[in-house]
């Protein structure tokens, strides 16, 4: 099952780009439950990984996910990107990715996440709380992301203006 969750961001791809791509520098700023997010770089077999720790949504228990960078696009004419991550065992038995399209619309952004979650609509029907406990911590982050770009993008033009 593919969850979509998307947010119209008040800021050029460039910057919601680069927000993205640094992740790792403002993860806290994303969700309070956020605790540490780690990059790691497999020279020998070019490979961008990661793992966070964080608060689990669902148990409030502290956990650690691994995973991956599948896939990364930009598009020649810098109108859209993607990157498609997934996750390592054993959380890639539930949720074994996502993949996030950044979208240029002039001076504004579309993100799109896709969610790719196994066995979901089961899970919906055995517990629906926690799945949405799980889903609104995601929408939390793109709605902390978006406030980000657009605070980031009005200081840089009230730099500019001075």
């Amino acid at each position: 099952m593919i969850e979509k969750l998307s947010v119209e961001i008040e800021a050029p791809l460039e910057e919601v780009w680069r927000l993205g791509c640094e992740y790792d520098v403002h993860y806290r700023k994303m969700s309070s439950e956020h605790l540490e997010r780690v990059l790691v770089m497999d020279f020998e077999k070019l490979e961008l990984g990661f793992y966070f720790r964080q608060r689990s949504p669902v148990t409030k228990r502290i956990q650690k996910i691994r995973g991956k960078v599948t896939r990364l696009e930009l598009n020649r004419a810098d109108e859209w990107r993607s990157v498609e991550i997934r996750f390592l065992f054993p959380y890639s038995l539930i949720l074994y990715g996502y993949t996030s399209i950044f979208e240029g619309r002039g001076k504004k952004s579309q993100l799109t996440v896709l969610l790719r979650v196994r066995f979901g609509r089961i899970l919906k029907m055995l517990s629906k709380k926690k799945y949405n406990e799980v889903i609104n911590h995601l929408k939390e982050e793109l709605i902390n992301l978006k406030e980000l770009a657009e605070s980031s993008c009005s200081e840089k033009e009230i730099g500019f203006k001075s």
